[in-house]
């Protein structure tokens, strides 16, 4: 026997298996009802037989498999010329199998078009053999019954191929018919779920007798493809499967391996057999259809909206309209570490903060202008508006993730979906809800409603003042579906632990071209595992394989991106470096797309912003020698300084990654790359040697752009010497976006710098009847090293002042004299003191508001009957403030009140204490009644000894003086 042919034979029966099931019917909505695991789907038939075919009449050498749809059983013979070489194209014999599915009950004559060639088995019970049926079965409606059909050339017929073949019935009292498509029921080819083998190892007819190659159709695995073909490679066209050979190739035919030694080469829930035959729900992308791709869902949770309240009904709300980037910028975050390849080695940088696709960064895009007020012990209730997406590669149900809410890298809160957030069913590419709906609504961290989700006030100014929100789901609960026979999905499992398993059997890697993010899982094998049969895949391969990326003209493409090796950027976890590095220091040519995946491995694959190689023109170069040899085609040189001007801006206060590849001539050099402003200072700057000759090495080096932008507009390529023989080469200039640089947020807001500092005394000075204002004192609770500065009357005086540390009492000192020249504020002069940190906005912390107030005085004397000439002082108190009212001398005969009669002074005054309804003043009134003709003089009010305190911006005091009815009365108002 040909071993070849029997292993394609093993191998055509896997493949058969794509051909009969059912296209698979895509995944409709899963409900409660599915808690039975079966989901109803519009009827998708599986009908027919399924056919092996073979190269010789003892049903040895296999070399097809595919589906028949009803008895009429024709020899497919359209694409043998091009699946089958020479040789191989001739028929001798086929098995059918399937199952029967009557329609009535009855008795059954089974018939064919060849009996004489023909042995049947229904049920495992032979019912034609190489003659006409002479008994009847009786069978039973609805009922599945297995049938075994096997048809062979006979000797005289030898090297002829077989003619097509009828299969018949017939019930009591009814014509003889062929068997209609939906009596006739492809088999299961799930491992484990048919009662007999599908490719038994002996056939039916009498001759029968067990090859001695049968060995060589083991299939290990029980995945219902031979370890030959897993190992060697099988392919399929429509319903066609065939065992590879290297002309298919050239036809531009797809070849699939696998793992002989287990079902599930990728960890996922789906066999080697499901995945290429298709018998997965319709909604898995294509690439998953590969043995060596998985399956698998990656679920995040997208932010549409924040609301934010002060009451859990969300009145008179806080909202920001937020604006979602799904790991295009984050997938590596912002901290990565690069520098100078060695010899050509090891490229790229590695990243503390490798994250997946199912992590959201988001950002501020609109407020509705409202903006809630917090107390420093208050705490907002916040809403959040979600949808959830998969990313991957296959469906999930009954999804439900958990969140974590971070925001500036503290961690709000986490939550599991509820109830009423869970997802029915979530394809790849797909939202929950779907975008015609409304979002979901997160604003409680328990079942119960018990916990909603907060922000304090320190929080939401971080949020405010653009800290990144991030929405992180590190768990999913979900199902993964699986095709019956029937051709209805069934939700089977957890999603959860077949996640792992993936995990443990994968490389994870992401493409991000900037326009399109995406994640695939590849099989890698453990090289230290002599067990592990894993095909071994490079990651050119592997994006080949799952990404679709196709060689032209050299470069390897992806929707349109040029993805070469030398084109983009690379980044990787430590423990990926490590296995690389080993691996590179064994390897010849130093290629890190030559490199062998292994499971665990991590690795994000970006193109660049700006690329420049050569042949591009993103980059005006100046004092450049154009045309030069490069790396892939032309390049540049310099032998001096070479500079190269951007033409398109990059983005403000954003994290890049600088690279270049470099080659010197004969002479060692020192050379300098870097971005900078013109031929100004480079602040960003590399320092490297380029060894005499040698190979190209890439130099990478990390940057983050301000405000200005202006300021990176200019790459700069230094040579160490100016000499023409001296040249150093150098091409592939990229810029590579690494993400929104987070602002470094330590929670000092306005806010805080405000409640850190409040009034505690002023110091005033009297010089020549014009009253001074030397200094203030300010308390201050939380020390920080503050600059101060002051404005007087809306002009900054002196300088910035340092004040380091408060004195022990938590009191600082703002002198006025040392900045003004020795010389105090006038107090009528409008004062403004301010608290300037780096990073913010100077704060206002300290100002002597204007206020005017309008007294109405009234002076009794009970022992006068006339005039009174009362004498003293009126003032009021705010915060230790004094504020004269009225003030008359003693002995001024001229001086003279009418009793009870009001009168009225207009003061204006300033106060580094606003003061509002709830402020406390105090009033002092120190009057007497000046009396000539007694011993002394009356008291009208007792001054320091009788203070009255009033509460608000007006108010109605009332002194009481030495005997009854002496007093003074003050009516007053204060307004700003």
């Amino acid at each position: 026997m040909n071993i070849k042919s029997v292993y394609k034979c093993i191998a055509t029966t896997v493949l058969l298996s794509q051909i009969m099931s059912p296209s698979i019917l895509h995944a409709q909505e899963v409900s409660d009802k599915a808690e039975s695991g079966v989901v109803t789907q519009p009827e998708n038939k599986r009908t027919g037989l399924m056919g092996y075919y073979y190269n010789d009449s003892n049903f040895s050498e296999l070399v097809m498999m595919t589906p028949e749809k009803n008895g009429e059983l024709k020899i497919i013979k359209e694409d043998h010329g091009e699946l089958l070489p020479e040789g191989k194209r001739n028929i001798q014999s086929i098995r059918w199998i399937g199952y029967i599915k009557p329609s009535e009950d009855g008795e059954y004559i089974f018939s064919t078009s060849s009996d004489q060639n023909i042995v049947m088995q229904i049920d495992g019970k032979t019912v034609i053999n190489q003659s006409p049926m002479e008994n009847k079965i009786e069978l039973d409606k609805d009922k599945l019954y297995e049938i075994r059909l096997e048809y062979r050339q006979d000797e005289n017929g030898k090297h002829q191929n077989l003619s097509d073949l009828k299969l018949f019935w017939s019930r009591t009292n009814s014509d003889k018919i062929v068997i209609p498509e939906e009596n006739l029921v492809l088999p299961n080819f799930a491992p484990g779920e048919n009662k007999t083998k599908l490719i038994p190892e002996t056939h039916s007819f009498d001759d029968n007798s067990i090859p001695d190659t049968a060995d060589l159709c083991l299939d290990t695995d029980d995945d219902s493809i031979p370890d030959y073909w897993e190992t060697n490679g099988f392919t399929i066209k429509g319903n066609k499967f065939v065992e590879w050979t290297d002309d298919l190739a050239k036809k531009g035919y797809i070849k699939y391996v696998s793992n002989p030694m287990t079902a599930y080469t990728t960890g996922d829930p789906y066999t080697d057999f499901e995945k290429s035959a298709g018998q997965m729900p319709a909604a898995v992308a294509k690439e998953a259809h590969n043995p060596l791709v998985a399956a698998f869902p990656a679920v995040g949770v997208k932010m549409e909206k924040m609301i934010i309240s002060e009451n859990k009904d969300y009145t008179n709300a806080e909202e920001h309209a937020m604006s979602s980037n799904q790991s295009s910028g984050t997938t590596v975050g912002t901290e990565v570490h690069v520098g100078v390849s060695e010899n050509y080695g090891i490229t790229g940088g590695v990243s503390a903060s490798f994250s997946h696709s199912n992590t959201t960064e988001n950002t501020i895009s609109k407020s509705n202008g409202n903006t809630i007020h917090l107390n420093e012990a208050d705490a907002a209730f916040t809403n959040l508006n979600v949808r959830y997406y998969n990313s991957g590669t296959a469906p999930i149900y009954r999804v439900a993730p958990t969140t974590s809410f971070v925001l500036g890298g503290e961690t709000i809160g986490s939550f599991t979906a509820q109830a009423n957030q869970i997802g029915n069913d979530l394809n790849p590419g797909d939202t929950y809800p779907n975008k015609e709906l409304h979002a979901l609504s997160l604003n409680t961290m328990d079942q119960f409603n018990a916990q909603p989700i907060k922000m304090n006030r320190q929080q939401l100014e971080r949020l405010r003042a653009g800290a990144p929100v991030k929405l992180e789901t590190p768990q999913v609960a979900g199902k993964y579906a699986k095709v019956l026979s029937n051709g209805d999905i069934s939700v089977a499992g957890d999603w959860a632990p077949k996640l792992g398993q993936i995990e443990n059997k994968t490389a994870d890697i992401i493409l991000n071209t900037g326009d399109t993010v995406k994640e695939e899982k590849v099989a890698a094998r453990e090289y230290n595992n002599p067990e592990d049969k894993t095909p071994e895949l490079t990651l050119a391969d592997a994006l080949k394989l799952a990404f679709g990326a196709k060689e032209e003209n050299g470069k390897l493409t992806f929707n349109g991106h040029n993805i070469s090796e030398h084109s983009v950027e690379l980044f990787y976890d430590e423990n990926t470096k490590k296995e690389m590095k080993k691996q590179l220091e064994k390897m010849s040519n130093k290629n890190m797309y030559d490199i062998k995946l292994t499971p665990k491995m991590k690795i994000v694959i970006k193109t660049p912003t700006i690329l420049e190689s050569g042949t591009d023109s993103n980059i005006d170069w100046e004092t450049t020698n154009t045309n030069q040899p490069g790396l892939d085609d032309v390049g540049y040189s310099t032998a001096n300084i070479g500079y190269g001007i951007l033409k398109s801006k990059l983005e403000p206060n954003t994290s890049y990654v600088l690279s270049a590849y470099f080659k010197g001539t004969k002479h060692e050099k020192e050379i300098e790359f870097g971005i900078g402003s013109g031929k100004g200072d480079y602040a960003v700057n590399q320092k490297f040697e380029l060894s005499q000759g040698g190979n190209w090495k890439k130099v990478e080096l990390k940057f983050t752009t301000g405000d200005d932008v202006s300021k990176f507009n200019t790459v700069r390529v230094k040579n160490d010497r100016n000499d023409e023989t001296r040249q150093v080469y150098f091409d592939n200039i990229a810029i590579t976006k690494l993400g929104k640089a987070e602002k470094k947020f330590d929670g000092v807001s306005e806010d805080y710098i405000k409640e850190a500092h409040t009034f505690k005394s002023v110091h005033s000075d009297k010089k020549n009847g014009t009253n001074y204002i030397n200094s203030i004192n300010l308390n201050v609770n939380k020390p920080i090293k503050w600059k101060y500065k002051v404005k007087m009357n809306g002009k900054e005086v002196g300088d910035l002042k340092n004040i380091s540390e408060p004195d022990a009492n938590g009191v600082i000192k703002i002198n006025f004299l040392d900045l003004n020249n020795g010389s105090g504020f006038l107090s009528t002069d409008h004062i403004e003191v301010y608290a300037v940190k780096e990073g913010l906005r100077p704060v206002k912390i300290a100002e002597n508001h204007k206020y005017n107030m309008e007294a109405i005085l009234k002076f009794k004397n009970a022992g006068e009957s006339g005039m009174i000439e009362p004498y003293g002082d009126i003032r009021f108190i705010n915060n230790g403030e004094v504020f004269e009212i009225w003030k008359d001398a003693i002995e001024n005969s001229s001086r003279e009140y009418t009793q009870d009669q009001p009168y009225k002074k207009d003061i204006t005054f300033r106060t580094f204490t606003p003061i509002t309804e709830e402020s406390n003043i105090r009033f002092i009134a120190n009057v007497k009644e000046e009396d000539y003709l007694a011993n002394q003089d009356d008291i009208l009010a007792y001054g320091e000894n009788d203070p009255k305190d009033s509460k608000g911006l007006n108010g109605n005091i009332y002194f009481t003086g030495d005997v009854a009815d002496d007093s003074v009365n003050i009516e007053y108002k204060i307004t700003k």
